[in-house]
This record gives C-alpha cells, sequence and structure tokens, in this order.
C-alpha cells in the first residue's frame, strides 16, 4: 500500500457540509485506531481524517477504506478525466492488490508496526460521492 490520507474538505454541491472525499496526501505516519461505534464514536480509524455523515460511515466496521490504483486508472478512462489518488474518499491507495476481489474477513498486514487491518464491508457509492464527481445518482 502506497498512500495514507486523511482530511476533510468542504462539499461543493453542498456549500453548509463537509465531505472526506478527494482526501490529500501526508508525508509522516498516521495513526490508526479502532474508533469505536459509529454513532458516537471517534468516526474515522485515523487520527486527523475527518467522515462527513457519521450517519452512514465511519465506526469499527468502517475505520480505514482502501482503494486500488488500479480501478481509479479504470474509472480515468470512462470518465475520460484524471483522478489523484484519494479522489474516491480513500485512506489507503493500493498498488498491485486485489481490493476488488477482497473478501470480507481477510486480513492485510500494513507497514512494520504490525497493524492489521480487517475487511468487513464492501463501499457504496453515496449521493455526495457522485455528486462530488459531477454524476447524476
Amino acid at each position: 500500500m502506497n498512500v495514507a490520507r486523511v482530511g476533510a474538505n468542504p462539499d461543493p454541491r453542498a456549500l453548509s457540509k463537509v465531505t472526506g472525499i478527494d482526501k490529500a496526501a501526508v508525508t509522516e505516519p498516521v495513526m490508526v485506531r479502532a474508533p469505536g461505534p459509529m454513532h458516537g464514536g471517534l468516526g474515522s480509524g485515523l487520527v486527523g481524517d475527518t467522515i462527513g455523515n457519521p450517519k452512514f460511515h465511519g465506526g469499527d466496521d468502517q475505520a480505514v477504506y482502501a482503494y486500488a490504483r488500479e480501478d481509479l486508472d479504470g474509472w480515468e478512462s470512462q470518465l475520460q478525466r484524471t483522478l489523484s489518488s484519494g479522489i474516491f474518499g480513500e485512506n489507503l491507495t493500493t498498488v498491485g492488490i486485489d481490493v476488488t476481489g477482497a473478501r470480507i474477513g481477510d486480513r492485510w498486514h500494513v507497514g512494520t508496526d504490525g497493524l492489521v487491518l480487517e475487511v468487513s464491508a464492501p463501499r457504496t457509492p453515496c449521493r455526495t460521492f457522485s455528486a462530488f464527481l459531477g454524476l447524476s445518482h
């Protein structure tokens, strides 16, 4: 895995909201933690990250979001535009890992400090995601 990302951005489609989509790269290590429950917990599993809509995102079962660079490249072809790593809100942009083929319960060992991430659910695109990319839902 090549990139850890954290951040919150203004949602260009709803100026009063914040979205975790289109994350910016970080150059320093980021602490990963169990954020607790989706409702009333800490939100993201990455310290410094923001969950734009904690009603539907975050918590222990959605603590870190991984997406494959190869899948981003496929979307670039489909949408005919450049998509930077993090544009889909992923915390980890992977290279050479079959994220699409991951199964619930798969465990990934990340880095050298013993971090283990477990696949818990697929990511279903939401309206904010579609609107941010300028796509109809």
